[in-house]
């Protein structure tokens, strides 16, 4: 009974180990796809007239970008 108890511990803690490590990596992804996100909405910015109307389209098909490429890393 003692070595399952034992056996028992070691997978949990090795199964939490995962999980930290899993969630550090969605945490570099997450930032990672941020950081694209940004620089390719600079770009853009740069790339076209900076008149309010354009901004404002840019600004809305980013967010949209942004919230479906979170939506891909989360599935």
């Amino acid at each position: 009974m003692k070595f399952f108890h034992k056996q028992m511990e070691i997978r949990k803690k090795n199964t939490e180990e995962k999980i930290r490590q899993l969630k550090n990596q969605a945490i570099k992804d997450i930032k990672n796809v941020s950081v694209n996100i940004a620089f390719e909405s600079i770009e853009r910015l740069m790339l076209n007239s900076l008149d309010k109307s354009k901004l404002d389209k840019i600004y809305t098909q980013s967010i949209e970008e942004t919230k479906l490429a979170l939506q891909k890393k989360s599935s």
